[in-house]
């Protein structure tokens, strides 16, 4: 994380008729405007 200068994620669980729908978001700023994306972190999609 010591490339961010802020990184924040939200996941939200909506009940639907015969399931559910999550959500997820990352929201991350970096140090420098050329700094990597938070590739490590997504690839759990």
């Amino acid at each position: 994380m010591q490339h961010y200068k802020s990184y924040a994620t939200t996941i939200q669980v909506v009940s639907e008729n015969e399931g559910s729908l999550v959500k997820w978001i990352w929201e991350y700023e970096n140090l420098q405007e050329d700094g990597p994306t938070p590739s490590k972190i997504t690839w759990i999609l």
